[in-house]
């Protein structure tokens, strides 16, 4: 069970934060212990770098995933073309570490979930052209567990449009073939096996309406 996504704006803060994700966190392990609860954080469910100072108080740590969102436009998209591509993907790794990937090392680790992150799959952006190697080339270094933004092709309408593409989407327009047809190819080092014993596919898809 997943608590919020992309929280933002100007009302939030760490004390509701805490407040409310402590309260639903509660509520869905007393309605069912079985339940995995995922925890997402702030600014568009980039920033969990407060619970450094402060870690989430629950009685139930082995059930909590935390996630994460990382794209090319979570920073400056215009560094891509005017600086070195190596100091740039450092920087992005950097980023993710300082606000979320952290979790994964230290004295209490916890399990971290990608849930978003994704680019272009039209080729039209030169920043999710080399961003793209770059986070795959992260998340396979330390196994890290992703969601893929988007599968679906089109929407039934948004932004005042029916049938509107979605340029991050697997599928074409027509749910008929894969948008970006290097599509499998950008995506197996992600299948390999890594640190784990059996290997697995990781095509997980969020969807939100």
């Amino acid at each position: 069970m997943d608590l919020r996504n992309e929280l933002r704006g100007s009302r939030q803060n760490h004390h509701d934060w805490y407040k409310y994700m402590t309260q639903g966190a509660n509520t869905i392990h007393d309605i069912n212990p079985d339940f995995i609860v995922i925890i997402s954080g702030l600014a568009f469910d980039n920033d969990l770098s407060f619970l450094k100072k402060k870690p989430l108080d629950l009685n139930f740590p082995h059930k909590i995933v935390y996630e994460s969102h990382i794209y090319s436009v979570s920073g400056d998209t215009h560094r891509w073309r005017v600086q070195p591509v190596n100091w740039i993907c450092n920087a992005t790794i950097q980023l993710l570490h300082q606000q979320s990937s952290f979790l994964l090392s230290g004295k209490n680790p916890a399990p971290l979930l990608v849930s978003e992150f994704g680019y272009d799959m039209t080729g039209g952006s030169f920043a999710d052209n080399m961003y793209l190697p770059c986070i795959v080339s992260y998340f396979a270094s330390v196994d890290l567990d992703w969601s893929l933004w988007a599968f679906q092709g089109s929407y039934y309408y948004r932004q005042g449009k029916v049938g509107l593409g979605e340029s991050y989407a697997v599928m074409d327009d027509d749910w008929k073939s894969y948008r970006d047809p290097n599509f499998t190819q950008k995506f197996e080092l992600l299948q390999r096996m890594v640190q784990g014993i059996i290997p697995t596919q990781r095509y997980i898809c969020s969807i939100y309406i």
